[in-house]
């Protein structure tokens, strides 16, 4: 059974929904929150929440990541469970908040609230008053590793990155009614590494990455072989192994069932037992490539061998996700293999509704 490639037209029914503003439905319970702890930011809830779910509260009914990034929950985000790799941000918001992990999972308003405690607890303990130095307390909070890896420490940037920008936009200003705080980008992440992170085209090369300005990343992350515009974080060897000759003749497209950084960092864990070669932003369409090619990854089961994998910010049952930034990246990331000599034809896709679990594909009429 093969799978697709991405067209443009792939759940198109849903994009002018996808591109307005997204109904916070737990406003009030966010302003609540501010009430009781006066010296978060207004918009930092509003800021993770989006990053982490689009203002939805995750259950155990949603869907589970088919790679097998650990669940999260609630309006905020939490896991429970990192399955050793993961923090278990969900039992720290409980303890630094006083609220039951239970309670937190259950009632989305208590968990909005016990997130603003124990971001409240974290600004009070650490003496951070300054916004942009709270970019301590996000990574604290997010349940990516601090573990000093490369690739760890820029899933947090990239996490961070989305929270600031958020809350940096007029138009979310205005939509989710919090102040301009002004905040200054530079200050936080660098130059060099602000223009990698807002960039979805870089150069590459054996000194580092640059963006079209020639400004250079601090890290050096080298050029993949195979797309220019992503950027390269690469996947441990003991997450994916050899084709074993087989051909590459299918591109099988996923959602996340999660965030961005999240599947970037969770490929580093080698218990995890995953890999996929790209993962695309949904904001700006934000490319990062994981894996060559040539390797197979490890994200469909049986049609490992021939599959290129590309997953994608987001969760299936929330088109928000689905911008035109993710789709323009992502077909042209599509366009890109099918044009690199596999022999992949184009006309040939899947042609329906975005599901859960396998679909056969056919000709595109």
């Amino acid at each position: 059974m093969k799978y697709f490639f991405l067209i443009v037209i792939l759940l198109f029914a849903f994009e002018s929904k996808a591109q307005t503003t997204i109904y916070n439905t737990y406003q009030s319970e966010m302003d609540l929150a501010y009430q009781q702890y006066p010296d978060v930011p207004k918009g930092m809830l509003e800021a993770i929440s989006f990053t982490t779910t689009h203002f939805s509260n995750i259950t155990d009914a949603t869907p589970e990541s088919c790679f097998g990034l650990p669940h999260v929950y609630g309006v905020m985000g939490l896991t429970q469970d990192g399955q050793g790799y993961f923090k278990n941000n969900l039992s720290m918001v409980s303890r630094l908040s006083g609220y039951s992990k239970t309670t937190i999972k259950s009632n989305p308003e208590i968990g909005i609230i016990a997130y603003a405690a124990a971001y409240d607890y974290l600004m009070d303990s650490l003496q951070i008053s300054s916004i942009e130095n709270q970019i301590k307390i996000i990574e604290i909070l997010s349940e990516i590793p601090q573990d000093n890896n490369l690739t760890n420490n820029y899933a947090l940037d990239c996490h961070a990155y989305s929270i600031y920008t958020f809350l940096n936009n007029t138009n979310k200003q205005q939509a989710y009614n919090f102040p301009n705080h002004n905040i200054d980008l530079e200050q936080i992440f660098g130059a060099n590494n602000l223009a990698v992170l807002s960039s979805s085209e870089n150069t590459f090369g054996h000194t580092g990455i640059s963006n079209p300005n020639g400004l250079m990343y601090e890290d050096p992350m080298m050029k993949t072989a195979e797309y220019g515009p992503a950027l390269w974080v690469a996947t441990p060897t003991c997450n994916y192994s050899s084709r074993n000759g087989t051909a590459i003749s299918a591109v099988t497209i996923h959602t996340i069932q999660g965030s961005y950084a999240s599947a970037i960092s969770w490929a580093q864990n080698c218990s995890a037992g995953v890999s996929y070669h790209y993962v695309v932003r949904s904001s700006d369409g934000q490319v990062t490539q994981m894996l060559l090619e040539e390797d197979k990854g490890w994200h469909v089961g049986s049609e490992n061998p021939y599959c290129i994998g590309i997953e994608h910010e987001g969760y299936v049952t929330d088109p928000s996700w689905y911008t035109t930034a993710l789709y323009t990246a992502s077909s042209d990331l599509c366009r890109d293999i099918t044009q690199s000599g596999y022999g992949i034809n184009p006309l040939r896709t899947f042609f329906g509704e975005a599901t859960v679990g396998l679909n056969s594909i056919r000709w595109v009429h």
